[in-house]
């Protein structure tokens, strides 16, 4: 039997330990983010000829309209089990995206990823501000909530979940590398989960093999977590894995190769990032996106301000 698996990031590696046991033979899983409107009648191709379709649970409106999860299962009835995305902020509270209208994305060291925390303290050097002074733990405590509602709502249309695990476990283990990065633990749960559900409608057996302990395949990036979590078991310790940078022209952050750094190199080299970017750091700070965001993420951002000179 063929097997094809639809998602992000996760996509792949979910499509490996699926097929670890001989039960599918893997077609090529098709990635969300890379697609285009323009591939339909090559996605189509592929969802014909698999035995089993795995789709990512997408929005209505997603923009990739043939992609949209439940669009797919009313074409394929019967051979399509919808996932969750396994996003969740939990364990990495101050963890966020940062992007702006003009702009984009603003990269660092541990490439698109920004933790709140270190902002505010490149805002104390430069003297913007205060560092704020709130109850992280409580602030910890709100992230993880809201994040775990938000998944428990989007389980509610799948076919699988995980959610029971997350918070069954979230205080004892690492469960994301980063809030869009499972590790392979959480991966081979709901893999297990999905086998389950697939030998209940094939009428067989669906075995899933032991992989090498070795394939970790979404811990590019290991940002340190929250000293509020407490002792995880097997978090990210340092030298942490990230990029190099090179502070360009413009206000410019481009992405190269990968590299590790201590804890003092990794934030020094974050505030060299926000230096470098001033104005967008400081003028144009109110116009940034953070993403997952949070009601309190603007107390860590500041207002609009400029650098003292």
């Amino acid at each position: 039997m063929k097997l094809l698996v639809i998602g992000n990031c996760q996509a792949r590696p979910l499509s490996r330990i699926l097929c670890s046991g001989g039960s599918f033979e893997a077609l090529a899983p098709i990635i969300l983010h890379l697609s285009k409107d323009d591939q339909k009648a090559e996605h189509e191709a592929a969802m014909d000829e698999a035995d089993v379709i795995l789709t990512q649970l997408t929005a209505e409106n997603f923009q990739v309209a043939h992609l949209v999860a439940a669009r797919v299962r009313d074409r394929h009835p019967g051979k399509v089990l919808i996932w969750p995305n396994l996003f969740h902020a939990g364990q990495h509270p101050f963890l966020r995206y940062l992007t702006h209208p003009r702009y984009g994305r603003i990269l660092g060291p541990l490439d698109a990823y920004h933790d709140l925390r270190l902002i505010a303290e490149w805002r104390a050097a430069r003297g913007l501000g205060p560092a704020p002074a709130g109850d992280l733990a409580a602030l910890a405590a709100e992230v993880h909530a809201e994040a775990s509602a938000t998944l428990s709502a989007r389980e509610a249309a799948c076919d699988v979940g995980v959610s029971d695990l997350i918070a069954a476990h979230h205080a004892e283990r690492l469960l994301f590398y980063t809030f869009n990065h499972p590790v392979r633990w959480l991966l081979d749960q709901l893999a297990g989960r999905i086998a389950d559900r697939l030998a209940d409608r094939l009428g067989q057996p669906v075995p899933l093999k032991p992989l090498p302990p070795a394939f970790e395949p979404l811990n590019q990036f290991t940002p340190p977590l929250a000293d509020v979590l407490g002792e995880l078991d097997q978090a990210p310790q340092p030298p942490y894995r990230g990029i190099e940078v090179e502070l360009a022209p413009g206000h410019a952050i481009r992405p190269g190769a990968r590299t590790t750094y201590t804890p003092e190199a990794l934030r020094a080299r974050y505030f060299d990032c926000y230096d470098h970017l001033g104005p967008l750091m400081t003028e144009a700070v109110a116009d940034l996106r953070t993403t997952p965001a949070a009601g309190f993420d603007h107390v860590f951002l500041g207002p609009r301000t400029r650098i003292r000179t």
